[in-house]
């Protein structure tokens, strides 16, 4: 793997999953009073966040431990809205599109793009949020290239353990 892609995995996971730990630790001390299924999910989220990051710490000492940091940037790749459920994490960079139903009548769907730098993340239940599919395309490069680095030391093992 090439050193500027080690390092841009390393800063995405460890410093994505960091700022995103920080922003969701801070909030929950924001809202006092809000109910135990709220703060689960916060609790939930700092999980994923400490995952994310703990995963780049093993990555850091270990480059071809790859099975973490395949498992964090595949945890990023989707984001969904319905009626029923809300899903969407991110940690560092996140350009993401993604296609659902209009809010503006005449449509039969719309394409929408965001761009984000930090940690961010969405969960709800129930919520009146309209139809919507994402991709987060800087963690979906992410994970192939990943993909393709434990795909080229697999290959390399299993050349090198073969015997002549």
């Amino acid at each position: 793997m090439q050193s500027w892609l080690r390092l841009t995995l390393i800063t995405t996971t460890v410093g994505g999953g960091f700022a995103g730990f920080a922003a969701t630790f801070s909030s929950l001390f924001d809202s006092p009073g809000e109910g135990i299924l709220a703060s689960t999910l916060r609790v939930t989220f700092l999980a994923l966040y400490g995952y994310i990051v703990v995963s780049g710490l093993i990555f850091v000492q270990n480059p071809q431990r790859l099975g973490p940091l395949s498992i964090a940037f595949g945890l990023q790749v989707p984001s969904f809205s319905s009626p029923y459920l809300v899903y969407k994490l991110a940690a560092g960079p996140a350009v993401v599109a993604g296609f659902g139903s209009p809010t503006q009548p005449g449509k039969f769907f719309t394409i929408d793009w965001q761009l984000l730098l930090a940690g961010s993340w969405q969960f709800a239940i129930l919520q009146r949020d309209r139809w919507q599919f994402c991709i987060n395309l800087a963690a979906l490069a992410f994970f192939a290239s990943v993909w393709i680095s434990r795909q080229r030391l697999k290959a390399s093992t299993m050349h090198t353990s073969t015997p002549s």
